[in-house]
């Protein structure tokens, strides 16, 4: 083999290995988009929401804002949003539940808007948790909280429901059967069974959750394949719900009359709570 040749398959293997390093290093910039609030910052609050701060176990800050259904709400849905933005952005979410008559619990991970530290898997979990102990520890009945996770949320919400044992319902929208499945899809030869550091292993966890649970995600979602919920509902069996909206993508699902029907009929299953 030839100088010419050697050098060129070397430059070919130096590149290659900048590449997968700068994605080792820098993964949580391509996963995680979080809009940073001043700490100053003050939302646009109507007279039924709160804001709320509470600390995690490893002693981060976290911004949360409780909106409450009009009369005494059913159950609290503690919602995990998706990897971009912020409470600013995400808030007004919880109209698709306080019409229904449910209070909504929306938080803001670590490193997110006015939220403390920085992101990593296990930190995401603890957040997770401090949210499910915070609503605990306001009086709010285990059997009373049905917790909701969105796209990367779906990740933080499934290690959760796999912990605490008892909850009033588990939802998840655009969920994935685990983040390196996901990767693998969308570039095989990144190698992501070996470099990812995020995981969330949902297809391992879920099992363990002993909540109905409702699956709900767009047929068209060109992020998500619909694929991964079909792959859970057949994990999960009749311990589960799938509901998939005709035509909708990964970030319009909740603008379906469809998806609103399938939350409605879901939590109507959850009496006493649900007429």
């Amino acid at each position: 083999m030839n100088t010419r040749i050697l050098r060129a398959l070397a430059l070919v293997f130096l590149l290659t290995a900048s590449i997968l390093i700068a994605i080792t290093l820098l993964q949580s910039k391509l996963i995680f988009f979080p809009e940073r609030l001043p700490a100053d910052y003050a939302f646009a609050l109507a007279d039924h929401e709160e804001e709320h701060f509470f600390e995690t176990a490893d002693g981060e800050r976290l911004n949360a804002i409780w909106s409450r259904a009009p009369g005494d709400g059913r159950a609290t849905v503690l919602y995990f949003h998706g990897n971009a933005g912020s409470l600013r952005t995400w808030k007004d979410v919880a109209s698709d539940f306080t019409r229904l008559g449910l209070d909504t619990f929306i938080i803001d991970y670590r490193g997110y808007g006015k939220s403390s530290g920085s992101l990593s898997e296990a930190g995401l979990y603890h957040d997770a948790q401090a949210a499910w102990d915070y609503l605990v520890g306001q009086g709010i009945v285990a059997a009373d909280i049905v917790i909701y996770g969105r796209s990367i949320g779906t990740g933080v919400a499934s290690e959760l429901a796999a912990n605490v044992g008892l909850a009033r319902a588990l939802i998840l929208e655009s969920p994935f059967t685990s983040l390196v499945a996901l990767a693998k899809e969308l570039n095989p030869f990144l190698l992501p069974g070996l470099l990812l550091r995020f995981r969330f292993d949902s297809a391992t966890k879920l099992p363990k959750a002993r909540m109905p649970i409702l699956l709900v995600h767009g047929e068209r979602d060109e992020l998500i394949s619909v694929s991964h919920s079909h792959k859970l509902h057949a994990l999960l069996g009749e311990r589960s719900t799938l509901a998939i909206i005709a035509a909708a993508g990964h970030n319009d699902v909740g603008a379906y009359p469809a998806y609103h029907a399938a939350l409605a009929s879901f939590l109507a299953t959850q009496s006493p709570y649900f007429p």
